[in-house]
């Protein structure tokens, strides 16, 4: 199994707001066998950030 390792940032480093953002890898491990198919992993991550109100 993997892992996901994102760190709640756009590709250009901004960092994203409270959500929740699907993913989904098509992943080929053409090391071990290249004939095997591909796998697909899907899934969500959920993004809670701190927000701070005035009043």
């Amino acid at each position: 199994t993997g892992s996901l390792n994102w760190d709640g940032r756009s590709s250009d480093g901004t960092e994203l707001p409270s959500g929740l953002y699907y993913y989904q890898a098509t992943v080929r491990y053409a090391v071990q066998d290249r004939g095997a198919p591909a796998q697909v992993f899907k899934g969500y991550v959920q993004i809670l950030r701190d927000t701070v109100s005035m009043r």
